[in-house]
């Protein structure tokens, strides 16, 4: 399947937001090292997101699971985790990533 034309906003995160950037198809400026790593709040990024207000289709979320949460935003989230056996998103859709 083709993702012709897509804009992705990628964030790395923790307790704060350590990198944002824009990602497109003909700018594949993919982050290559990871930022952060301390304690997870999921607010900062939904922060971010409630005050710069960016055209997107959902919000794609790879996590442990483990942190606190905002309130239930007015978007579709996907949560993702990253490792098996955490406890699901408060709200939107939860998936687990396979080995």
């Amino acid at each position: 399947e083709s993702f012709e034309g897509f804009t992705a906003h990628v964030m790395q995160c923790d307790a704060a937001v350590h990198d944002y950037r824009i990602v497109t198809e003909a700018d594949l400026d993919w982050p290559d090292v990871v930022k952060g790593g301390g304690g997870t709040s999921f607010r900062p990024p939904f922060e971010l997101v409630e005050a710069e207000r960016p055209e997107f289709s959902v919000l794609i979320y790879l996590t442990d699971g483990q942190g606190d949460f905002p309130e239930e935003p007015d978007y579709p989230v996907i949560g993702v985790s990253t490792i098996q056996g955490t406890e699901a998103f408060p709200f939107g859709q939860y998936v687990k990533m396979e080995e």
